[in-house]
């Protein structure tokens, strides 16, 4: 069939979705709903949940093994309806106009009801304070012709996808073929943003054709937003030239089912039958790796007994599910194919506390069937890239500031072994070359600058190490702003901080890198590290990246997901070295002076004796936090602690330390909490290195060994105080949110505190 015919059908079907009129909030003419929810893998055990026009939770079922629901809907129920399909602590949705009874729910149905939401977010449909009379069948179809055009590419070289087929209503199995082998063969972004004072819709489309997993150009990739046209889009996708045989094989939803029903038979083995030492007993297991051989996985350098740590630990199962885009890269068939792919899994055990996975696999035979084996990155140094976006705040400001800044971190760590030393890497990406170059004393590399496509890199620096001092972070967007406002008021490279520990990505022209061209940098984009030596061969490595940094758009977004992060709600400290607790309240206006009330006297807490900022000391032990989680929030899983100590516990200056130490901490806990306590993390209890652990010293003032409280738990130094504090979430399509609050006072570039 050709392109324009194929084409002319997508817009037909799309204007059949719902019956109802714009602005219509028709009763159900069906009362019987059903479809299939699926991303190409069918969702097993989905809650689906069916709301009225007015955001009433109607109906609800679950569904089978093949991603089937069946449900029905109440006499009289008013629509458009909302569905929204929960899984795992995630969710996708759909929009039902009342007509026809079937109402599927895909990744391309989540995009069409973000599309239709107010706020730019597809479960805006549910939370926002507008009703769903804007929605009906023009408005619906409008979007439904957006995203066909978008798949046209994959769409028309499916040879069974029947002539009619709409992606929301036309009921069909998930079982790698028709309409299931176009889910299978796209994956989709979705991220809402702030365009011209108006809420709006990004959308990603990575098209899963065959491509080998370490190539760095052959993505097939649209990016529009929900104010394109259809005829906009579809001069977006013409020219990119996907084939049948590009396809994924229709059973790849199978295989990759198959490796999930494999980790989770695995993980429900019981631990001592799991493992043995070292070793991983359990056929079962061992089946999990390429040719059923975990001595062939590699992955960032780590073995299988470093990387799948939980197979030798966890007590109790394991529950892998499948996430919104599992296939992030396929080559598994076709001429010259390598039967490599990486996947994606969210893994959450019985406390709720969970994981995103991405998997290097190969297809191997087992058992006279072809399954996928997990084999790692085969990479024998640490090359991940991970896409962070990040609102920071400054509590103590009476200007109430806030940086709103995105950001690719970069990490690499590459030891020095038998005196073969790394000096330099050239790391290329989907937006550039990037030169770093290892931290003096440590494995880890540190970004120098962003490079040119024609620079050259030169053989001196083998010989001579460059001193790079930038954070691993690329920064894609950085704005400075009100929070009261809610506007931009600085440029972002006025900001100090920005311009003096980060490398912010430019253009050709040395201008901040646009948000169109930060849109188009897509899911699962390909880098390439070449690391040098001081002898011996260059050593390359690749990796791929999950989600992108936001755009300024999106970051600014009022329903972006830097907005549904979890916040503060309380922190308890103690002032001084008397331990007299109290709690600081987020929910006050700003400023928050958590120094109310400190004497003078207890300025030997404080940094640099200076009461602008604050020095707190922990609360037994441990930093105290309470956070609250709205229904439309995303839940933290981590909070991260960064800060200084200068004094032991007994309040005494302490020759043999030095006066300032820096110290990082982490707490990770399940989704469900809403309180934690950040204990210190001594780096190694022989050393004694780490001064901001508690020092239990002898008569002579020397330290023996850390204290701890009755939970086995390493007590900070009373004389710890923090310099920020991170609240750290991740959405369903693997983006980091960071909630930041930065204990001090900033200054302006001329070096004035900004208050």
């Amino acid at each position: 069939m050709s392109q324009l015919i194929k084409v002319s059908f997508w817009a037909l079907s799309a204007a059949v979705v719902v019956g109802c009129g714009g602005g219509d909030t028709p009763s159900a003419k069906f009362s019987t709903l059903n479809g299939t929810v699926a991303v190409g893998a069918p969702l097993q055990g989905a809650t689906v949940e069916v709301f009225d026009a007015q955001g009433r939770r109607v109906a609800q079922a679950s569904t089978s093994a093949d991603g089937k629901y069946d449900l029905q809907l109440p006499a009289g129920a008013q629509g458009p309806f909302v569905i929204k399909a929960r899984y795992a602590d995630e969710a996708l949705y759909s929009v039902y106009g009342g007509q026809g009874g079937v109402a599927n729910v895909s990744h391309l149905t989540d995009a069409v009801s973000a599309m239709l939401s107010h706020t730019g977010a597809a479960d805006g449909l549910l939370f926002s304070t507008q009703s769903l009379g804007h929605v009906g069948a023009d408005q619906i179809a409008q979007a439904v012709g957006k995203v066909q055009a978008a798949v046209a590419p994959v769409a028309d070289v499916i040879d069974d996808l029947p002539p009619g087929t709409n992606f929301m209503n036309t009921a069909f199995d998930a079982n790698g073929t028709g309409l299931d082998r176009l889910l299978d063969a796209v994956s989709l972004s979705v991220t809402a943003k702030q365009t011209a004072g108006a809420a709006a819709t990004n959308i990603g489309v990575v098209f899963n054709v065959a491509q080998g997993v370490h190539a760095l150009d052959a993505n097939r990739f649209v990016a529009f937003d929900s104010t394109d046209s259809a005829d906009d889009i579809q001069r977006k996708v013409t020219g990119l030239g996907v084939s049948s045989a590009q396809l994924p094989p229709n059973r790849v939803g199978r295989l990759y089912l198959d490796l999930i029903e494999r980790l989770n038979a695995c993980y429900a083995i019981p631990l001592a039958e799991r493992v043995d030492g070292n070793t991983i007993a359990s056929p079962a297991c061992r089946n999990l790796f390429y040719n059923a051989d975990p001595s062939q996985y590699l992955d960032g350098g780590f073995n299988a007994r470093q990387r799948f740590a939980s197979l030798f630990t966890a007590t109790g199962p394991i529950k892998f599910n499948p996430t919104i885009s599992p296939i992030i890269a396929q080559d598994l068939t076709g001429a010259g194919a390598s039967g490599r792919a990486v996947v994606a899994a969210k893994g959450q055990d019985t406390q709720g506390n969970y994981s995103y996975n991405r998997f290097y696999v190969r297809t191997f035979n087992l058992n006279g069937q072809t399954v996928l084996g997990v084999e790692g990155d085969q990479n024998p140094f640490e090359f991940y890239v991970n896409a962070e976006n990040e609102f920071r705040t400054f509590p103590l400001s009476r200007l109430n500031l806030d940086t709103i800044q995105s950001q690719f971190a970069l990490i690499l760590r590459v030891p020095t072994v038998s005196g073969v030393a790394p000096t330099a890497a050239v790391v290329e990406g989907p937006s550039g070359r990037f030169l770093m170059a290892p931290t003096t004393g440590r494995d880890s590399f540190r970004m120098c600058r962003q490079l040119t496509a024609t620079d050259v890199v030169p053989d001196e620096i083998r010989t001579a190490p460059i001193d790079c001092k930038g954070a691993p972070l690329l920064v894609y967007a950085s704005t400075f702003a009100d929070s009261q406002a809610s506007r931009p008021v600085d440029s972002p490279l006025d900001f100090d901080h920005v311009k003096r520990d980060f490398l912010v990505v430019k253009d050709e022209n040395e201008q901040l890198l646009p948000d169109a061209e930060v849109e188009k940098i897509p899911n699962g984009a390909t880098w390439k590290a070449t690391v040098f030596f001081n002898e011996g061969p260059n050593q390359v490595l690749y990796t791929r990246n999950a989600g992108r940094p936001m755009s300024s758009a999106e970051l600014r977004g009022a329903d972006s997901p830097m907005t549904r992060a979890a916040q503060f709600s309380r922190l308890t400290l103690a002032e001084g070295g008397d331990k007299a607790s109290r709690q600081v309240d987020f929910t006050q206006a700003l400023p928050l002076n958590p120094n109310a009330g400190i004497t003078s006297g207890q300025d030997v807490y404080k940094r640099f004796a200076d009461a602008r900022t604050p020095v707190w000391a922990p609360v037994e032990g441990g930093f105290r936090f309470n956070w609250t989680v709205s229904p439309s929030q995303i839940p933290p899983f981590l909070v991260f602690v960064s800060g200084q100590v200068r004094i032991n516990s007994l309040g005494q200056d302490v020759p043999v330390l030095s006066n300032r130490q820096p110290f990082e901490d982490t707490s990770r806990f399940s989704v469900a909490a809403r309180s934690t306590q950040v204990f210190c993390s001594p780096s190694s209890t022989q050393s004694l290195a780490d001064q901001s652990c508690d020092l239990i010293l002898d008569d002579d003032d020397k330290p023996i060994e850390y204290a701890k409280d009755g939970s086995d738990k390493y007590l900070y130094n009373p004389g710890t105080w923090m310099t920020s504090t991170s609240l750290i979430s991740r959405d369903q399509q693997q983006r980091s949110i960071i909630r930041g609050y930065m204990w001090f006072i900033p200054t302006r570039n001329n070096g004035t505190f900004i208050e």
